[in-house]
């Protein structure tokens, strides 16, 4: 991965005038998606062989948060965690 990348996709979302909201999840998917990071792809196996993955989201203008945890088959946490936050009931 190139070293800057996360950064620049982020970056180019806040150009194109979406939410920062969209750049955060956008630069998280870059980290998930490279093997070489410790997260999604690139994640630890447990001792049975099998990657359980974490993430959590906050969105600060509203406070909602969604977060997901020990989830496998899930390519981007980051984007399953928005969608708990997005769909969720507040009290």
């Amino acid at each position: 991965m190139a070293r800057w990348k996360p950064l620049r996709m982020g970056f180019a979302v806040i150009n194109e005038g979406r939410p920062s909201l969209d750049a955060v999840e956008t630069a998280v998917r870059v980290l998930e998606d490279d093997p070489n990071f410790n997260a999604g792809k690139g994640a630890v196996f447990d001792t049975d062989g099998e990657q359980e993955l974490d993430a959590s989201i906050m969105s600060g203008k509203d406070e909602k948060s969604g977060a997901v945890a020990g989830v496998h088959n899930t390519k981007n946490p980051i984007s399953l965690a928005r969608m708990v936050m997005e769909r969720s009931r507040t009290s």
